[in-house]
């Protein structure tokens, strides 16, 4: 017998819930003392197993919309046969390998999904359904396609992340198929010399089905598209991370094309075949790293509206008057700021051209422009751009450019910027045009020469960053600083040589952060040693250590929490630092390669070998995550993997106790698990290994919510370290997080991880270990995290329900549990809308992790 958690969605009618429609069409197996209802229009129906869950969604006309999602089950209830109305059924997440019967009865199903199950082959049962248009079986293990699938009526075939080797010679037939995704099948292409792979790769293009308007091919290792193929009515096409050298021209005559994505191949060239495409709208070529020349004239690109060539060295770039909306959309300005750890510029090339002549004509929707320019080029007159929002420019070489000829003399009429970021020019100091930037809120001036903090930005009263660093300042003019608005500053790097004591006034609201040496005063004396001075909120805290490489800690994590901490509820120490102990990390590629193994070891799985193929199978992961790591010995990861390997004795010593008939279906759940998607994180594992255990002894239920309160109390801590460990440059932010998360992983539970900027250097006061446990706690105190975690929870369905269900059972009675949500006076049902903060902290008091403080 099934116990399911039901959530009905969308079921609102005249003003009210229409629960005898739901109930009639899912068969009258709602009993109303079985669940409790959140929000108007959106219900919960809660029986005795929250882990299996199904979502229903009713239209208008009364059409069923199903979703049975992430159960870990391989068989289908039975309930489910009675649902023949349904037009829209989610699957994914499952761990099915076939599909019953009572599927040949679905005769309204358009859309079906089965992506993140294990189907070897696009199931049979699909076939007879006749009215299908939409179908997705991404994540899953199928190697082939049937020979008969251009009989269906499927106008959308997903197959992203299988293991597909090639299509039938049949499949050219699909001519009512417009959308086809093939991505990350790594096996499709041959990509050799031999006739017979250059023949079989032919042969894939031959079977494309010409009437294609959107087609996905990222991540199939692709070096060639052939001359011959006629795709005349593409809309979309996605050939991201491949290995193209060069596009063919037969894309010019796609004229339907809107949306061309080869991001991160190998063209050196910008494409010729695309000035051809009349009415392209989104070009996207970052990632490929060359040098070019690219015209744009009255005849070439007049559609275009996003134009990314992030990593081309352009030197010759001409456009006549066209109206381009941004250059880059994979960030939004809104996310723009300091605190980003991501080096990505939007419009990073050099640009020639000539002043006087204004080329560029007038782009007034340009709202994000990052340029580098040397000596030799000159910058564009700004007044092409009057709708900036963010600008950057950087000085490409050491040259002492004359920044005020290229930029300054129009960047007072750019009224509507509010960042503006200069790097490495020769400024000295800042000029007047500044002052009608009115709006500016984050103003970045490093490595600019400046000899003195500018006067001008007391007059910019909206900032909230001003970052000065490595410059030639000096002195700090408190009478700067004593002003209303409140912004950290930044002056790293400089060679000031005294701190005036009036700044520790009363009406000082900033806070700065500076390095200091041997040779400052601080208060008339001097200092002894290296470190970083924070002022803030009218106090001077002096953060030292003996040298730069010195990483010994002054106080005991449990002395500096305890100094941090001045609220009603503390952590228990002990609790919190086990609970965030196991993280799981970033993912990381190469999932096909796991599964890959996986899948040959599975079959010589029995009742004899299965410990033995569970060590083969951690041994293939290590030697995977061994060659990611350059052969470095990870004792976190041995660790770790010594732990799940204790969880998997246990594990099949529970299995031993199954009946033999069950035994397999048993093992099979265990594996699904292990998703790919956290196969190379050994936390990730050792938690879903965890959840394993838990689920063959019976516990989910009370588990479910540990998990889950665990699993979001590390994405807070990483959160919480991500917001302190940010430095005056992207890189460095990228570099400190990292170096913080390996130095800190016995004291704060954070796994060790490899970046691109590791060898980069460090910023003194964020090497301070003290500094950055005494900032840690500062920050992820119970008041902040109790509000990240009713954010978390209340915007997840499923957890919300679980949380409600916890805190009614632990709560004894409905006059306490109505105090720990928020929810309706309904005199029939108990309908909960959310819960509450008093609900989270009552949440985390019942699992032990906080208490009270005696006052």
């Amino acid at each position: 017998m099934y116990l399911l958690y039901l959530t009905l969605i969308s079921c609102t009618f005249d003003d009210f819930i229409d629960l005898n429609t739901i109930n009639s069409a899912l068969g009258d197996f709602l009993r109303k003392d079985d669940y409790i209802l959140k929000s108007d229009d959106e219900l919960y129906i809660f029986f005795n197993d929250p882990n299996n869950e199904i979502s229903v969604k009713m239209d208008e006309d009364n059409d069923l919309d199903i979703s049975f999602i992430d159960n870990n089950n391989n068989i289908l209830p039975n309930c489910l046969s009675r649902l023949v109305n349904i037009t829209d059924f989610n699957l994914a997440k499952n761990n099915l390998t076939s599909l019953p019967s009572f599927f040949e009865n679905y005769q309204s199903l358009l859309c079906l999904d089965l992506s993140k199950n294990r189907f070897n082959t696009i199931p049979k049962v699909i076939y007879s359904l006749t009215n299908l248009l939409a179908l997705w079986l991404d994540h899953n293990l199928i190697t082939a396609v049937c020979e008969n699938f251009y009989k269906t009526k499927i106008q959308i075939l997903s197959l992203n992340n299988n293991f597909l080797e090639y299509l039938p010679q049949t499949f050219q037939k699909c001519t009512h198929l417009p959308s086809l995704n093939l991505s990350n099948n790594t096996n499709i292409i041959r990509n050799s010399d031999a006739d017979e792979d250059i023949q079989k790769d032919i042969d894939f293009w031959k079977k494309l089905p010409s009437s294609i308007q959107t087609l996905e091919l990222e991540n199939i290792r692709m070096k060639k598209i052939y001359e011959f193929v006629e795709m005349k009515n593409l809309i979309l096409i996605n050939i991201k991370s491949n290995m193209l050298k060069e596009v063919p021209m037969w894309f010019s005559e796609c004229n339907e094309l809107r949306i061309f994505n080869a991001v991160q191949n190998d063209l050196k060239e910008f494409p010729e075949s695309l000035y051809k495409i009349k009415n392209l709208k989104k070009l996207y070529l970052n990632g490929n790293y060359g040098k070019s020349s690219i015209i744009f004239s009255k005849d070439v690109f007049t559609e275009l509206l996003v134009l990314n060539i992030d990593s081309y060295t352009i030197d010759s770039f001409y456009i006549g008057g066209n109206n381009f909306n941004n250059f880059d959309l994979n960030r939004n300005h809104d996310q723009w700021s300091f605190l980003q750890t991501e080096n990505i510029e939007y419009y990073n090339s050099y640009i020639k051209s000539d002043i006087t002549s204004k080329p560029f004509g007038i782009m007034n929707s340009l709202k994000f422009l990052s340029v580098k320019i040397s000596n030799e080029y000159i910058l564009p007159d700004l007044l092409i751009f009057p709708n900036l929002d963010v600008l950057k420019i950087s000085n490409d070489d050491d040259s002492e450019l004359p920044i005020d000829l290229l930029l300054l003399d129009n960047l007072q009429q750019l009224t509507k910027l509010s960042e503006l970021h200069l790097y490495n020019f020769n400024i000295y100091l800042l000029p007047d045009q500044t002052l009608n930037l009115h709006n500016l809120t984050y103003l970045y001036l490093d490595n600019c020469m400046l000899l003195r903090i500018p006067d001008e930005i007391k007059n910019m009263q909206n900032l909230k960053t001003v970052s000065l660093n490595n410059n030639l300042i000096t002195e700090i003019d408190p009478n700067i600083l004593l002003q209303k608005q409140h912004y950290p500053l930044y002056l790293l790097k400089n060679t000031i040589t005294y701190f005036p004591p009036e700044i520790n006034s009363n009406n000082f609201k900033s806070v700065i952060f500076l390095t200091y040496s041997k040779q400052m005063k601080i208060f008339g004396e001097n200092t002894n040693e290296i470190g970083l001075l924070e002022v803030s909120y009218k106090k001077v805290s002096q953060i030292k250590f003996k040298s730069i490489n010195s990483l010994n800690l002054e106080m005991d994590i449990k002395e500096i929490y305890e100094k941090v901490n001045k609220k009603i509820y503390k952590w228990k120490l002990d609790k919190i630092l086990k609970i965030i102990d196991t993280t799981i990390g970033e993912h990381q590629k190469n999932y096909g390669q796991i599964e890959h193994e996986w899948n040959i070891i599975k079959n010589y799985i029995t009742e004899k070998s299965i410990q033995e193929s569970f060590n083969s199978y951690f041994q293939s992961l290590y030697n995977i995550k061994k060659r990611k790591s350059d052969g470095d010995i990870n004792e976190k990861i041995i660790k770790v993997t010594n732990r799940i390997k204790d969880y998997t004795e246990v594990i099949f010593e529970k299995l031993i106790s199954f009946e033999e008939h069950k035994k397999k279906n048993v093992i099979d759940i265990v594996f699904a698990i292990i998703h790919p998607s956290f196969t190379v994180c050994y936390d990730g594992q050792l938690e879903h290994f965890i959840y394993a255990y838990n689920f063959l002894s019976g516990n989910t239920s009370d588990n479910s919510i540990y998990s889950f309160i665990h699993n979001a109390l590390a994405t807070i801590k990483q959160g919480t370290l991500r917001e302190i460990t940010t430095s005056n440059t992207e890189e460095e932010n990228v570099h400190i997080f990292s170096y913080w998360k390996n130095k800190l992983s016995h004291d704060l539970g954070i796994p060790n991880i490899i970046q691109a900027f590791a060898l980069r250097p460090l910023n003194f006061f964020l090497r301070s270990k003290e500094y950055v446990i005494y900032q840690f706690f500062n920050v992820m105190n119970v008041e902040y995290t109790v509000s990240k975690l009713r954010n978390i929870i209340n915007q997840n369905k499923k957890i919300m329900g679980l949380t409600a269900l916890f805190l009614k059972k632990e709560s004894k009675d409905l006059e306490t549990f109505s105090n720990l949500v928020e929810h309706s006076e309904d005199i029939e049902y108990f309908i909960i809308s959310a819960i509450t903060d008093e609900g989270i902290i009552f949440l985390l008091d019942k699992m032990g992790l906080i208490e009270r403080i005696e006052t």
